[in-house]
């Protein structure tokens, strides 16, 4: 705790061009730190770092990380899925999910992809201070946003078609899916996507080479306008048109961009078996809430096994337990997976997002210990 304490002082003083300094030299003192985004934490199984081999400007906000294993190998993912990224800022860890934009295709290069946003604190930080030699520290691969997913929930049903719908950003996951989907298999592909007027768009000199380079099978299609009435629009054009092949939907972006796009595609019958949403929400900030100062007790319950924690103020209750040996489940640790939902037998919690818990789910008392916060003293139980 001294050596950060001086250390922050003395960056304080001499600036943000020997910040960066600092930070590359430490990111290569050794292959079991990863500079000053090193939390003060013995959690070393949970995560693995990455070495920054390339990063190259995507769009006047947007930057793709590329990364290998320490071991100079490739990183194993499907395509579809994202990396949870976790740095120590401001004397506490913060940890954010970013899709790989890669082909999950042997002997391509595996990347991420950050965009700058007002007020984002991890997003801004990787951007502005992270350079090639650094090593990243990294949950996951992570996500079901997946065609080996939806090959697992429909079996043997017959797929020729694949529709995909993005709003901004949302592209990232998807880009990864239809250029390793041409490579893969046999599927017609559609994209939809819609870019907020005056934006550039992300990936788009790609979108235009995988087009070139597969016209019979790739279609691209701009979204102008992402509201109620003209996504319902295009869909109930899109489906009208539609043969006796049943397609398979991608949906990434927004809330409100996902609910409309669901809802249209409800109306002209699609299954729910057949629509698959990636969600790219950013959770509440914490200063929405008025925490307690002192530290809330908690007990986790899991069968015969009881563990009491000390949740200190700011910190998640998954987080408190895992430091206070309890067996709690998780995976991704950012709200999407759901893996970490625990059962509210008493107190109060406050919760950033429910994520994908259902409403059935939420009434039950149902939280994501990733995403909670102790209001009051508390008792939870793992299902």
């Amino acid at each position: 705790m001294v050596m950060e304490s001086s250390k922050t002082r003395r960056r304080s003083l001499i600036g943000t061009f020997a910040e960066r300094a600092i930070r590359l030299i430490e990111s290569r003192i050794g292959e079991k730190r990863v500079s000053s985004a090193e939390p003060p934490s013995s959690d070393t199984e949970r995560y693995r770092h990455l070495r920054i081999t390339r990063i190259t400007n995507e769009t006047p906000n947007a930057k793709s990380f590329y990364v290998e294993e320490l071991d100079r190998s490739e990183l194993s993912f499907r395509a579809g899925q994202y990396l949870t990224v976790e740095v120590y800022l401001d004397g506490r860890v913060h940890r954010r999910a970013y899709s790989l934009m890669s082909p999950a295709l042997p002997g391509a290069a595996r990347a991420f992809t950050v965009e700058r946003v007002p007020g984002g604190k991890v997003s801004n930080h990787l951007l502005d201070f992270y350079e090639e030699g650094m090593l990243i520290r990294a949950r996951g691969p992570s996500g079901d946003f997946t065609v080996e997913r939806a090959e697992e929930r429909l079996g043997n049903a017959a797929v020729e078609e694949i529709r995909f719908f993005a709003y901004g950003n949302g592209v990232t996951p998807i880009v990864s899916l239809v250029e390793t989907l041409l490579e893969t298999s046999t599927h017609l592909l559609s994209l939809y996507h819609h870019v907020p007027h005056g934006e550039p768009r992300l990936f788009g000199n790609r979108i235009e080479a995988l087009l070139k380079a597969h016209p019979d099978r790739f279609r691209d299609q701009r979204i102008e306008s992402a509201d109620a009435d003209s996504i319902h629009h295009l869909i109930d054009t899109l489906w009208s048109l539609e043969s006796s092949a049943k397609p398979l939907v991608y949906i990434c972006g927004p809330r409100s961009f996902r609910e409309r796009v669901s809802l249209a595609l409800e109306e002209v019958g699609v299954r729910r078996s057949r629509v698959f949403e990636e969600r790219f929400d950013s959770p509440p900030t914490l200063n929405l809430v008025e925490l307690p100062e002192e530290p809330q007790r908690i007990t986790i319950r899991f069968g015969e096994t009881v563990r009491h924690v000390e949740v200190p103020r700011g910190k998640t209750i998954l987080d408190a337990g895992l430091d206070g040996g309890a067996p709690l489940p998780h995976r991704c640790m950012i709200g999407d997976c759901g893996s970490c939902a625990v059962r509210v037998q008493s107190g109060e919690a406050w919760s950033r997002s429910d994520g994908p818990l259902s409403q059935r789910e939420r009434e039950r008392g149902m939280i994501l210990a990733c995403m909670s916060h102790p209001l009051s003293k508390m008792e939870i139980e793992i299902p």
